[in-house]
């Protein structure tokens, strides 16, 4: 397992970038006092990685696809609809930082791959969220254990920005 997880955390540090959202539903429901529905979380997350991923292919004069593991039963493709449907509006709307038109020249589209089609680019992804997570709710990862905590830490997006990049454009929390 150890092996496993230096070869992940190798994989990472040399051809990644790591941009994502953690959202705390909790948080949100306090802070603003609202009842915080998992479409309005899915908006939230959606729109601050298309923001974020849209930053990055500016970078690095790109055009770039967002792929996502689909979450679809044999009976359900409502998940992957509410997804597919935040990201059409977001791309219709544009962002707080983004216009329509600033997003539709870089981002080409949004596909979903399903998990039993054993795909390498989500087999990979796997390894990155559970680290992150349990950072953010604090619980240590047992330090004899194997972690690429370390290497996702620094392969955060930073946006170019020394202080706090990593946080703006990288694995933001929103709360």
């Amino acid at each position: 397992m150890k092996l496993v997880f230096n070869q992940v955390g190798d994989i990472i540090n040399e051809y990644c970038y790591v941009l994502g959202t953690i959202i705390d539903v909790t948080s949100l429901n306090k802070n603003y006092r609202i009842k915080e529905s998992t479409y309005t979380s899915y908006y939230l997350g959606m729109k601050t990685i298309m923001e974020n991923y849209t930053k990055f292919l500016y970078d690095h004069n790109a055009t770039g696809n967002i792929i996502l593991e689909s979450r679809k039963t044999i009976n359900n493709q409502k998940l992957d609809s509410r997804i597919r449907k935040q990201y059409y509006k977001i791309m219709c709307h544009g962002t707080y930082r983004y216009s329509a038109l600033y997003l539709q020249n870089k981002l080409t589209g949004i596909s979903f791959v399903e998990k039993m089609s054993n795909n390498n680019l989500l087999q990979i992804a796997d390894f990155i969220p559970r680290p992150l997570l349990l950072h953010y709710v604090k619980i240590g990862q047992k330090k004899s254990g194997p972690s690429i905590y370390q290497k996702i830490r620094r392969k955060r997006y930073d946006g170019g920005l020394i202080y706090n990049g990593a946080g703006k454009y990288g694995v933001v929390l929103i709360d």
